[in-house]
């Protein structure tokens, strides 16, 4: 799922390019570029890693996709769990996380394991952490 997600991801990103302002990053981001202390990147590390993908994979894989997939088709319920865990994200990044998005949803419609796509969630932060920090 962590490989998968990535190109995808990355391919709409580059799309989108011309769409970012480096003014409205996300706070983490900015954070970064402005205080790059080592306590700095350690508490966003922790976030990007351990509170969002909790946080986020209980709201938008258990509990949303969970109870929508008891009531349209399993499809259905991981796009739109996708949608709206994307949209969240704010413009532009919506774009490029609902490929992360789908396979999140589909590894939890597959695999039933909020495990599982609690690791694939923090691989990719971490992912995008570490590029972001090898920019500063």
């Amino acid at each position: 799922g962590f490989f998968a997600s990535m190109l995808p991801v990355l391919l709409v990103l580059v799309a989108t390019l011309p769409l970012r302002d480096p003014s409205k990053q996300h706070a983490f981001l900015q954070l970064l570029r402005s205080d790059s202390r080592v306590e700095t990147i350690l508490w966003i590390t922790l976030a990007v890693t351990l509170f969002a993908p909790l946080t986020e994979e209980l709201l938008f894989r258990v509990i949303l996709q969970g109870s929508l997939q008891s009531r349209v088709q399993p499809a259905y319920a991981v796009a739109l769990s996708a949608i709206v865990f994307s949209a969240i994200h704010g413009w532009p990044d919506s774009l490029g996380l609902v490929p992360l998005a789908l396979i999140l949803g589909y590894v939890f419609y597959r695999r039933n394991s909020y495990l599982a796509v609690v690791i694939l969630h923090a691989l990719f932060n971490l992912t995008n952490l570490l590029m972001a920090l090898s920019e500063s």
